[in-house]
């Protein structure tokens, strides 16, 4: 290896070690501040838990919703080609760039009890969307479906079209083509979209606080906490919640390896 060469990945070595501190580095600070006290208090918070059940049930809820939408417009996306596409795909972003408390307002002009949708759920159905699970699942589902899309799609892309035609040359329709030949080779790109979707709507707090605020979700509890008594009452909240989430998030992570590895032999 050259001299530039030795200088180049020196550099970049330093440089990534740096965003890598960065990303890395709050994070242990939190769980590793008074761990003890903090932990301690936090396995005993009753409220904390009810949260944390709350953000992870709508978050599963969400990221199953927004797999199972998603696959068929992923798939639209991969598969064909028409007018207006480019305009879908930045229709399909358009809630990563929205601020989030804008996304929960829009959300809230739609699904108020005294608008259109609102009232027909609400007042028709009996389900209730502001301040309810519901709400919940809505915010989380609204920013995390880019992500599972956009994940689908390019495990589609990898799939190739070729398959699809074999089987429907065999007398096989569409849709049975894409179930038993497209679906078992995107099942890792579906996974992995779900582990995103899952782990955005746990994360996600601007959006919830406006459309639901109760039932608080964890971020939203942390942030009442952080709010009425600094960061000493929201860091036992804050360091639980950080150490269940990347458990969760390492199991997820690994049963999609496994299952991925699977689905390659």
């Amino acid at each position: 290896m050259t001299a530039k060469a030795w200088g180049m990945t020196i550099l970049f070595a330093l440089l990534s070690a740096f965003l890598l501190a960065f990303l890395v580095g709050p994070l242990i600070a939190v769980l590793l501040a008074r761990p003890h006290d903090a932990f301690v208090l936090g396995m005993r918070d009753h409220e904390l838990w009810s949260a944390i059940g709350v953000s992870f049930g709508c978050a599963a809820i969400a990221a199953l919703l927004g797999a199972l939408f998603g696959t068929p417009l992923a798939y639209v996306l991969a598969r064909y080609s028409f007018r207006g596409k480019r305009l879908v795909r930045a229709l399909i972003n358009l809630p990563l760039v929205v601020p989030h408390p804008i996304a929960g307002i829009a959300l809230l002009m739609v699904f108020a009890r005294h608008r259109l949708l609102g009232s027909i759920l609400d007042g028709r159905l009996g389900i209730e969307i502001v301040g309810a699970i519901p709400g919940v699942v809505m915010a989380m589902l609204f920013v995390s479906a880019p992500l599972v899309v956009r994940t689908v799609e390019e495990g589609i892309h990898g799939v190739s079209p070729r398959l699809e035609q074999v089987a429907e040359s065999l007398g096989v329709g569409p849709l049975r083509a894409f179930i038993h030949v497209t679906l078992p080779n995107i099942r890792p790109a579906i996974a992995a979209g779900f582990i995103i979707g899952f782990a955005r709507g746990i994360s996600e707090f601007g959006s919830i606080a406006v459309i639901a605020y109760f039932p608080r979700t964890a971020p939203v509890l942390i942030w009442d906490r952080f709010s009425s008594w600094g960061l000493k009452g929201a860091l036992p909240a804050a360091a639980l919640l950080l150490a269940i989430s990347l458990i969760v998030f390492l199991l997820l992570t690994v049963l999609e390896a496994r299952t991925s590895r699977h689905d390659t032999h």
